[in-house]
C-alpha cells in the first residue's frame, strides 16, 4: 500500500469495523463533511458525535542500535484542519497506526493487528496550538506513555454520545 488516500482509507473502514463490533452505529462522510470521517451515533440515534480519522502506514518510530532498538515514538501526519473545528463540536480523533512496514520487501499481511488511539479534540487541539508551526508541515508525534491511556479508548466515543 503506498497511496495515501487507499492507507486513509483502511483506516477508516478498520475504525468503522471496530465501533461496529462495539454497538455503535456509524457511517463514513466519503469526504464530504469538512473535518468529520465518521459520524457516530446512540443506539436510538438521539445523540451523535464525529470523529476525524489519521491513518499512518507505520507510524513507530524506533531509536537506538541492532537488539538495543526499541519504540521512542508514533508519527502522524495532522493537516492544519484542527485549527478551525469549532469547540463546540463533538469531535474525536481516531489514530490509526496499521503497522505496515515499508521496509518489507514483498509484504505480505501479517498477524500483527492495526493499532487505535481515541483522543478527544481538546487534546490533540493542546497538542497542535503547542507544538506546530501552522505553516509548516504539522505531524502529531507522541511518546508510548502519552497514548497508552488512550488505546483502543472507544469508551470516550461512548462518554460523547451519552452527555
Amino acid at each position: 500500500m503506498s497511496n495515501s488516500a487507499l492507507i486513509g482509507t483502511a483506516g477508516t473502514y478498520f475504525v468503522m469495523a471496530q465501533l461496529a463490533a462495539r454497538d455503535f452505529h456509524a457511517s463514513c462522510t466519503f469526504g464530504n463533511a469538512p473535518y468529520i470521517d465518521i459520524l457516530v451515533s446512540s443506539y436510538d440515534g438521539r445523540h451523535t458525535a464525529a470523529v476525524q480519522v489519521k491513518t499512518a502506514r507505520f507510524a513507530q518510530r524506533r531509536r537506538g542500535r541492532g537488539s538495543s532498538k526499541k519504540l521512542d515514538h508514533y508519527e502522524w501526519y495532522l493537516g492544519h484542519s484542527i485549527a478551525s473545528v469549532p469547540k463546540t463540536v463533538r469531535l474525536l480523533y481516531a489514530i490509526v497506526d496499521l503497522r505496515l512496514p515499508y521496509w518489507e520487501a514483498n509484504y505480505q499481511p501479517h498477524d500483527v493487528a492495526p493499532e487505535v488511539f481515541i483522543l478527544p479534540l481538546s487534546s490533540v487541539a493542546r497538542w497542535y496550538h503547542n507544538y506546530v508551526n501552522p505553516k509548516g508541515m504539522s505531524r502529531l508525534w507522541a511518546r508510548p506513555r502519552f497514548l497508552k491511556p488512550f488505546k483502543d479508548a472507544y469508551h470516550l466515543l461512548r462518554h460523547a454520545i451519552q452527555a
